[in-house]
């Protein structure tokens, strides 16, 4: 059997991978990626997104690598390109609004009227306008259960709301 991973004297494995090991699981090179934790994955929050609400962080994922992956909190998403990314119109704004209220999307541009919203990845760091790299601020971390499912519920409630012209 070949080795993948550094033994310690004990015989168990440090967890760390060998060079060779590396290069082939590690990130691909030449070419934009970016990355879920598992921790990010089993949360109660991501269980509680809705197909929708993942194609809309897919969407926003592509646009972060497409940019570099600098640009996160300049990332756009138009009603036009997520319609054709797989999301029906009627459902863009409640699964936008359940990304944000389960802490995985933030708006960093205000509302306003025919212009395009942008958007920032908490799970992903930032680079701030004087050009100092910001943490991921992982909003999404602070939801148990019980409030990822009032958070999706409070999405939902403020779709109807505005759909309803209140």
């Amino acid at each position: 059997m070949v080795q993948h991973r550094r033994v310690l004297a004990n015989g168990r494995s440090s967890g760390e991978l060998l060079p060779k090991a590396k290069k082939v699981m590690g990130p691909p090179k030449g070419g934009p990626w970016t990355f879920h934790t598992r921790r990010m994955l089993t949360s109660p929050a991501w269980k509680a997104l809705g197909i929708n609400a993942r194609r809309f962080l897919d969407f926003l994922e592509i646009d972060h690598m497409n940019h570099g992956g600098v640009e996160n909190g300049n990332l756009m998403a138009t009603y036009d390109q997520l319609h054709q990314y797989g999301i029906s119109r009627d459902q863009i704004c409640p699964a936008i609004e359940q990304t944000i209220a389960l802490g995985f999307v933030r708006r960093t541009s205000p509302r306003v009227e025919r212009v395009p919203m942008t958007y920032r990845l908490t799970y992903h760091g930032t680079i701030s306008d004087d050009g100092l790299a910001l943490q991921p601020s992982n909003e999404w971390k602070s939801l148990d259960e019980k409030s990822a499912k009032v958070a999706k519920e409070k999405a939902r409630r403020k779709r109807k709301k505005n759909s309803a012209g209140t």
